[in-house]
């Protein structure tokens, strides 16, 4: 499969425009996974930040020995005359021993943060937010310079976990946002990253705060409670201690009191989100 799509690739090498050339010939290097090349034709800089008359090459490569391809493809196939815009320089030496300065740039990820609101469909089971989190971190990966939106994010939810539906949903760059509906990377050259996913409301599980049933502990027993969803680092306190309990501030481990107390115990994220859970000492 892999020499079949090579072939394919390279059948452009030979091509008439030669920029097509020339994303043919970067495409066709073994060990390149993505490139891309953007030309200014006019008179000025244009919004890219290319100079006038000159081409932007962007690529991907796994093997930095790659770098001496990429510029021979660039020094042969781009257009006599034609400027390079880029931060990556390397020197092709030509015939008379002069060296030849190829300029380009890598693609660059760039850190996402995606946070939204989760509703149960049957009112019964909580959203599945481990399996939501670690479904998206391999289902949702944008490529360069590819926008992202709450549309493609519910439906990758729902297919995650068919009994979650958002409610409300955005993108940002940073935790504390600010979210968007859609965001688009800075520069043609960045990616972003799979979504840091803050799912709201945060679960204390194993209470489930769907049907919002107390759980029940009998006296000196622990359990244990685990935050789901929001942003780590979390810590646990109580809201109320009427058994006269315990609980750990970081691990979440919970030690009952008196019996025929209830107690109620919160986690809060590193956002402030918080999440309760109630809890009957018998």
């Amino acid at each position: 499969m892999q020499l079949r799509i090579r072939r394919a690739k390279s059948v452009a090498l030979p091509s008439q425009g030669y920029l097509q050339g020339l994303l043919a010939a970067l495409q066709n290097i073994s060990g390149v996974t993505f490139a891309a090349v953007y030309e200014n034709n006019t008179d000025a800089t244009d919004g890219d930040g290319i100079p006038s008359h000159s081409i932007w090459v962007i690529v991907r490569m796994e093997d930095p020995a790659t770098d001496a391809q990429v510029a021979q493809a660039i020094y042969i196939k781009r257009n006599a005359g034609c400027g390079m815009f880029g931060d990556h320089v390397v020197n092709v030496t030509q015939v008379d021993n002069t060296q030849f300065p190829i300029r380009w740039d890598f693609a660059e990820y760039t850190a996402l943060f995606a946070r939204f609101t989760w509703n149960s469909i049957d009112g019964i089971n909580p959203a599945n937010i481990t399996k939501i989190i670690n479904d998206l971190a391999t289902s949702y990966k944008p490529g360069v310079y590819e926008e992202v939106d709450i549309g493609t994010l519910n439906t990758k939810v729902q297919a995650s976990d068919p009994n979650t539906f958002i409610t409300s949903a955005g993108f940002g760059l940073l935790p504390v946002g600010p979210f968007f509906n859609k965001l688009l990377p800075a520069t043609k050259a960045n990616q972003f990253t799979s979504p840091t996913l803050i799912v709201l409301p945060m679960i204390l599980s194993p209470f489930n705060p769907v049907t919002g049933t107390h759980l029940e502990v009998v006296t000196l027993a622990t359990q244990q409670f685990t935050a789901l969803g929001g942003r780590s680092p979390y810590s646990y306190s109580f809201v109320t201690n009427n058994s006269g309990g315990s609980i750990n501030p970081t691990s979440g481990l919970y030690t009952a009191g008196a019996s025929g107390f209830t107690d109620t115990i919160r986690v809060t994220d590193s956002l402030s989100n918080t999440a309760d859970a109630t809890i009957d000492v018998l």
